[in-house]
């Protein structure tokens, strides 16, 4: 603060909430993708349509969670990244801090924050946009909703109307939604938890204010980087023109774009956007190999995925634009994703061996919402099972892959669930562990769930996924 003479980072800085926001397709500010929603002084929610960079760089969260950062303090509020340090040894903290330079960072907090942990945002303007500007999308996949897929909507509906008590399923399980009204097929309305808005979810589009987007050009030059994520990115409209103003603003060489996508549409006129900034990053969402990501990713199509990695690593491999593959680990998956690594072995290209621009090491993300898609629920009797197919794999592919990221799926899968906000009955708190009687509940709304969007869908887990179902009765 600025009277200390601290010179030494604490280990539990991080330079998020220094430099960061995050906004959601509903229109709620949050100070990361992990983090808690941020709120007025008043307790209400922020939201993007009518707010400005100083009401949320200065709410009450962000100065709470900087003056505990600068005394040493673990926030609460980042109890998100605590736990994934404790069981990964990693964090989406430790990662940022590397990306933006901590050692800076903390420097400039230092000279610019005020004891109550108030930011001078004229000396220390945001570097680091994390934007979803609307819930279109191009796939409904199993793991979402129709916060963050427009195509979700109906499915939703239709999920909600054909569960026997979809309360006790889906007003936990996928967290942040709740139907709260049905009325004509135009009027049915959809609300998330954290109440930020009432919106109708088929299609969230304008979900800045004016105030807000007033400040982002103003500001535009302080920009390092933009990080979008969706709905699906690269079919929203709002975020190439975002793109233009940066580059009509001559501050796109400075900044580094980087997005969450299901890769499944690459616009031709991408390249001619992306190459005025520094570099393009895009993470791959591709969540399994052949029939089994189809259904992961309805109506997502393996052959399309093929077409575009080709496109990367043939087509476009001079320039400033780099992908990876970065599937989102769940039961579904746990085996496919072995596939998907040893496909990518076989048919792209080693960046050691060539100039291509698309890895063929996956890295992953791994889910924990809904609860009963995570890896965590499985037996002990089916964990030693994955357990040592992985060990199997890791050995035949050393060197070849990134190993530490198939440690990490391991490392998750074999810890317990921690979770407060499960019914009471499932927790036992003298360790805050769920009871091995709640993950056998989760196993059973993973049937109920997947066998209702089955029938919606036409689809069938049994017959794409044996071998898991198999797993999952052990």
């Amino acid at each position: 603060m600025k009277e200390t003479n601290k010179t030494c980072m604490p280990d539990s800085f991080c330079s998020l909430p220094w430099t960061h926001f995050s906004t959601h397709t509903n229109g709620g500010i949050r100070m990361c993708c992990g983090g808690i929603y941020v709120r007025t002084n008043d307790g209400e929610n922020v939201n993007a349509r009518n707010t400005n960079l100083e009401q949320i760089l200065n709410s009450p969260v962000y100065k709470k969670v900087r003056k505990e950062m600068l005394e040493g303090k673990q926030p609460k509020e980042c109890n998100y990244c605590w736990r994934d340090e404790k069981v990964l040894q990693t964090s989406y903290r430790i990662n940022s801090n590397r990306m933006m330079g901590a050692d800076r960072i903390y420097n400039n907090a230092l000279k610019f924050t005020e004891n109550d942990g108030t930011l001078d945002l004229k000396k220390l303007p945001p570097e680091f946009y994390d934007l979803r500007l609307s819930n279109k999308c191009s796939q409904k996949c199993r793991s979402c909703g129709p916060i963050s897929s427009g195509l979700w909507y109906n499915d939703y509906v239709a999920l909600y109307e054909k569960m026997k008590d979809p309360a006790s399923l889906f007003s936990f399980e996928f967290g942040y939604l709740n139907l709260l009204a049905k009325t004509s097929e135009k009027d049915k309305k959809i609300d998330n938890r954290h109440k930020v808005d009432k919106i109708k979810y088929k299609e969230i589009t304008n979900t800045w204010g004016k105030e807000l987007n007033d400040d982002l050009k103003k500001g535009i030059h302080s920009i390092r980087w933009l990080y979008f994520a969706g709905g699906e990115p690269l079919i929203h409209n709002d975020m190439w023109e975002i793109l233009r103003e940066c580059i009509d603003s001559n501050c796109a060489k400075d900044i580094v774009v980087k997005y969450s996508t299901n890769f499944f549409k690459l616009p031709g006129f991408a390249w001619d956007i992306w190459k005025h900034f520094s570099r393009v990053e895009l993470y791959c969402s591709i969540d399994g190999y052949g029939d089994q990501y189809n259904y992961i990713r309805y109506p997502g199509k393996w052959n399309i995925i093929k077409k575009n990695i080709e496109k990367i690593y043939k087509e476009r491999s001079s320039t400033n634009v780099y992908a990876l593959p970065m599937p989102v680990i769940s039961i579904l998956n746990i085996f496919s994703v072995l596939d998907l690594q040893e496909w990518l072995l076989k048919n792209v290209p080693a960046k050691s061996l060539s100039n291509s621009h698309f890895d063929n090491r996956i890295r992953v993300s791994i889910l924990d919402t809904p609860s009963y898609l995570d890896i965590r629920i499985f037996s002990d009797k089916a964990k030693k099972i994955i357990n040592e197919k992985y060990i199997k794999f890791m050995d035949k592919h050393q060197g070849t892959i990134f190993k530490d990221e198939f440690e990490k799926i391991l490392k998750y899968l074999n810890t317990s669930i921690k979770h407060k906000e499960l019914p009471k009955s499932d927790v036992d708190f003298s360790s805050d562990l769920l009871l091995p009687s709640a993950s056998r509940r989760l196993r059973e709304n993973f049937f109920k769930a997947t066998y209702a969007l089955d029938e919606i869908r036409n689809e069938s887990f049994e017959k794409t996924f044996p071998e898991i179902s198999e797993l999952l009765r052990l």
